[in-house]
């Protein structure tokens, strides 16, 4: 809990929506093309990669909150806007997903197999 009796905003059903739903809808139909062709091609490392994007296009509303309801206000409003393809347009959005780093991402298999292989160990 905060300081001031408030409990921090959930991201998870935001998060939850994205996944879920492969942002079908979330974006405009000509971004979650992009995108389905990018997981096609790509891989599912463009899923995470979307959403952190979507998060940096974000960030600036985010850090404005100053309470949770503000949050989820400004949050409500920007999922609005993105659907209609205002808040992000679809160049900035694919721009910001492939400039982030090369496909596939460096040491992305090292990391793959070694936290497969930590999981496996905390499984048992």
């Amino acid at each position: 809990m905060r300081e001031n009796g408030h409990e921090p905003p959930l991201c998870n059903p935001y998060h939850m929506q994205w996944f879920l739903t492969l942002f079908g809808n979330t974006l405009p139909r000509e971004s979650i093309l992009r995108i389905w062709d990018g997981l096609m091609l790509d891989g599912n490392e463009i899923l995470i990669r979307t959403a952190l994007a979507i998060w940096k296009f974000f960030s600036a509303d985010i850090i404005n909150a100053t309470t949770t309801d503000q949050f989820y206000q400004s949050m409500n409003s920007a999922m609005d806007q993105m659907l209609d393809g205002k808040k992000i347009p679809e160049y900035d959005l694919i721009s910001a997903i492939y400039s982030m780093a090369p496909f596939p991402f460096p040491n992305l298999d090292k990391l793959r197999i070694k936290y497969s292989h930590e999981f496996i160990k905390t499984e048992k």
